[in-house]
């Protein structure tokens, strides 16, 4: 299976976030989704399968080399996300946040249709996005840690 290689820093803001995201889970489940609804039994889901998910690459598919850039091979909560818009060409760029963190211009919420479709998805994954203006394919060029 193929090892993603990361640097130093990138991998301990990796393990940090990572944890974090284990200790706040139920806090962060509670605050967006106070009420028992299917929503919040959605996003549990989806933080549970982030954590395990983000656990079984640092366990098994992770190297840390000194030379390694700021680049991730898949997309986090924080991370900066060069994307090509498949219909246009045209290659725009988005950092994935939590929603009390979206408040800059290129900010995509988790939950939203953009947002949830490139989580965890690896460079050069296409995905398929419904928005307003009809339905989107996009192919992610590149993920690194925003600064």
């Amino acid at each position: 299976m193929y090892k993603f290689t990361l640097s130093k820093p990138v991998f301990e803001n990796l393990l940090m976030h990572i944890v974090n995201i284990e200790h706040d889970k139920n806090n962060l489940v509670d605050e967006y989704f106070p009420e028992k609804t299917k929503e919040r039994h959605r996003f549990k889901n989806m933080l549970d399968n982030y954590i395990e998910k983000i656990d079984f690459l640092i366990g098994n598919h992770l190297n840390v080399s000194e030379n390694a850039d700021n680049k991730l091979p898949f997309v986090v909560i924080n991370s900066v996300v060069d994307i090509l818009d498949m219909n246009t060409n045209d290659i725009f760029c988005r950092r994935i946040v939590t929603p009390e963190n979206n408040k800059e211009t290129g900010d995509v919420s988790i939950f939203s249709p953009l947002g949830k479709s490139l989580l965890l998805k690896k460079v050069g994954d296409e995905v398929m996005v419904n928005t307003p203006a009809g339905k989107r394919k996009y192919k992610i060029q590149s993920v690194r840690l925003d600064n």
